[in-house]
């Protein structure tokens, strides 16, 4: 397959996570309406089980094949049996993940109230493991993923709003998310079955991969636990009702955070590509490249979520989700940190094989992420989680950039920086004068993200600041 320039995948990668966000911003206000905070709290709820599980089927695999799979892209031979060995071992940790949740399902009553939803969401298993999502990342094929990820969302919508009519639906919606999601990943292996030939590696020579899997899958676990303790713990001690309400400031964070990774994410391929074949240099250029890039796109979606935060819950949930204002708030401080341990931990310490390392940074951040959830939630509930979040995520990037130390190497340009600066002060005055002069509330927020964007991106391109790759 033909490697595209890095500039077209992070292009298509950041529209592939922009069409991600802006169909849930079509849907998610009507299922908010429909569902209602308790309907909502069990999806998310459900989701937050399966997310385990899911974990487990992964085992660190996509992120090892990226790391490694870019290294030997380019020999033909070694990379099919590579793909043959990780896609084995993929299946075998998906029917071991299925086995176990099948025996949680059954050996714990609490759960069996959710078992409908959750057996819904377990199809996420095999789904997941046929979709060798990580074989295009390889390739850096994002325009293949993108186009998918675009049918896969209106036929998602259509189901939606045919199919989901009242509260009650809420597992007719669990079984169309499911679906469509699941006959995308279907349409993945089949097209990528045309330029690799699939077949089972049942030696042992799959397990040889396991040291590495093994390590990033007990990361990711920590990981998962500190991002998602947090709507497990809400609805074991305070119920559905605050997972709603929380889960709806988290969307909304995510959504932000999301767009901001995805610039980062399209080019790990690339810099494990550099890194891997001793082109260092060529490797530090690019991660200060990145490292402005997701900075310059940072620092004004965070202000605008700050100033926005209220109308925009408005918009997408509803008065009664008004509560989650004050979680998103939160949240949204706790974006830095997060977007910045991602940058770290993935395109430093993952690249440069600190496995262990990034393991023991996300088990500290893991721990402090679940005690101070137990601590926090009985008392503050939704917002003493948004607290644990950001906490933990901070501990991730002092924690990072103390191991990362000496391994990299971020100039300052003066220039880039006051241009951030500025435009971050005009997006702040234009989104106060709007919403003193514009009463409604969608036509108010419209008009700050489109004058914002404007206003900012001129002030780059007179400072010389524009982002580059």
């Amino acid at each position: 397959m033909k490697i595209r320039s890095l500039k077209i995948s992070a292009f298509f990668n950041m529209l592939r996570t922009l069409l991600n966000i802006a169909f849930p911003l079509i849907t998610f206000p009507y299922i908010t309406r429909i569902l209602s905070p308790d309907g909502i709290g069990k999806l998310d709820f459900s989701r937050s089980i399966i997310s385990y599980f899911v974990l487990l089927a992964a085992l660190g695999i996509t992120q090892y094949a990226v790391r490694e799979g870019s290294a030997i892209r380019d020999n033909v031979i070694i990379f099919n049996k590579f793909v043959n060995e990780i896609f084995t071992l993929n299946l075998l940790t998906a029917l071991i993940s299925y086995l176990l949740l099948i025996i949680l399902l059954f050996s714990t009553s609490y759960l069996k109230q959710y078992s409908t939803l959750i057996l819904i969401f377990s199809l996420q298993i095999i789904f997941n493991t046929l979709s060798v999502e990580w074989l295009y990342n390889i390739y850096e094929d994002f325009i293949y993923i993108t186009i998918r990820s675009f049918i896969v969302q209106v036929v998602s919508i259509i189901g939606m709003f045919l199919f989901v009519k009242s509260k009650n639906d809420y597992i007719i919606y669990a079984w169309i998310t499911t679906i469509s999601m699941g006959g995308a990943y279907i349409f993945n292996f089949i097209h990528a079955s045309k330029f690799i030939n699939f077949k089972l590696e049942f030696s042992s020579r799959i397990f040889r991969h396991l040291q590495s899997t093994l390590i990033l899958f007990f990361n990711n676990v920590a990981s998962t636990i500190y991002l998602n303790s947090d709507v497990t713990i809400i609805g074991f001690m305070v119920g559905d009702y605050y997972v709603g309400i929380y889960s709806t400031a988290v969307k909304v964070y995510t959504i932000v955070k999301q767009v901001t990774n995805a610039l980062l994410m399209s080019t790990l391929p690339r810099l494990s590509n550099y890194y891997n074949n001793q082109r260092v240099e060529e490797y530090l250029i690019l991660l200060d490249n990145i490292f402005w890039a997701m900075f310059t796109l940072l620092a004004p979606s965070i202000t605008g979520l700050i100033i926005l935060r209220k109308a925009i819950v408005n918009i997408i949930a509803g008065n009664q989700y008004s509560q989650s204002t004050s979680s998103l708030y939160i949240l949204s401080f706790g974006l830095l940190f997060s977007v910045l341990a991602a940058f770290i931990v993935h395109g430093i310490l993952l690249v440069q094989r600190e496995e262990k390392s990034i393991l023991k940074i996300t088990l500290i951040s893991a721990i402090v992420n679940v005690v101070l959830n137990l601590i926090t939630v009985p008392i503050f509930k939704e917002k003493g989680a948004a607290v644990s979040t950001v906490t933990s995520e901070c501990i991730v990037v002092i924690l990072g950039l103390m191991k990362a130390r000496g391994k990299f190497s971020i100039n300052f340009y003066l220039n880039k920086f006051l241009a951030i600066i500025i435009g971050c002060s005009a997006i702040t005055m234009t989104c106060i004068t709007i919403n003193i002069f514009v009463a409604n509330t969608i036509l108010s927020v419209s008009l700050s993200v489109l004058l914002s964007a404007v206003i900012y991106g001129i002030i780059l391109i007179l400072f010389r600041a524009v982002p580059k790759l």
